[in-house]
């Protein structure tokens, strides 16, 4: 039998929606999320969608060593996520990103608000700040450190420009799709440079620091959030030998706590 855990994500919706299943790869536990910054973000949004009333949820995290029938059909289970989609009664599977961008692309409300100005602009701040946070982890690079701090520079400022208008997000007072990569990347950020380099980015970025404790009290981020270990494990390979850590020793905690 598959390690599998199901997580049903409750919310009042008419019976005539489709019923999205989404599968995920486990952590260290084989049972709870793990730290793929992706799927966190396709969690979110699918939990927004929900909040709208467009779909039904079932979140399922797997052992990537015995994964379910649904996952094992694709890759011999290599895909670190799927969706199944059931309406009137008929399945269907999204398995690559294209798909399930073009599953999403299907309902008028997701299409509208991700082709907005709003989403573009907010879109325009954080585009390349994964791929310098990446290149820093792969080349543990000074140089590369300091174009990742200017992204999160140019991001503080485009958050300051929200919270001045008192908008707690990154297009409005309403967590929208836009905050379902903004907040991963910014997350996993902070857990990395805390753990690894023993800094604080909200220390240096007050904009961040309040969009920050905004999101961390939203239950849509907290019920996507992986553990610091998981997000620890994710990257530890990437480093040199002397500064990875052992996660596997590591309390179950997230750092979502920030003090005033």
């Amino acid at each position: 039998m598959s390690d599998v855990a199901n997580q049903s994500i409750q919310e009042k919706t008419p019976n005539d929606l489709p019923c999205v299943e989404y599968f995920v790869r486990a952590g260290m536990d084989k049972k709870k999320l793990g730290s793929c910054q992706m799927c966190q973000s396709y969690f979110m949004t699918l939990m927004i969608m929900m909040k709208h009333k467009l779909i039904h949820l079932t979140v399922t995290s797997f052992a990537i060593e015995n994964p379910p029938k649904e996952v094992r059909n694709f890759s011999s289970g290599s895909q670190c996520h799927i969706m199944k989609i059931t309406k009137n009664g008929v399945e269907t599977t999204a398995v690559s990103v294209t798909d399930i961008d073009d599953y999403l692309d299907s309902f008028d409300y997701f299409y509208n608000c991700i082709n907005s100005e709003e989403y573009g602009n907010a879109a325009s701040t954080h585009t390349n700040t994964l791929r310098y946070f990446l290149q820093y982890v792969r080349t543990w690079s000074e140089a590369k450190l300091g174009t990742l701090m200017n992204s999160l520079h140019t991001i503080d400022k485009h958050l300051l420009k929200n919270h001045q208008k008192g908008l707690r997000f990154a297009e409005n007072d309403e967590l929208s799709f836009s905050d379902c990569s903004l907040s991963v990347i910014l997350h996993h950020t902070r857990v990395f440079l805390m753990q690894f380099q023993k800094t604080d980015i909200v220390n240096e970025f007050p904009s961040i620091k309040e969009y920050l404790k905004h999101i961390y009290n939203d239950e849509i981020f907290s019920k996507s959030c992986p553990a610091d270990r998981e997000i620890v494990l994710n990257y530890n390979s990437h480093l040199p030998p002397e500064k990875r850590l052992m996660p596997q020793l590591m309390e179950e905690t997230r750092s979502t706590l920030i003090n005033n």
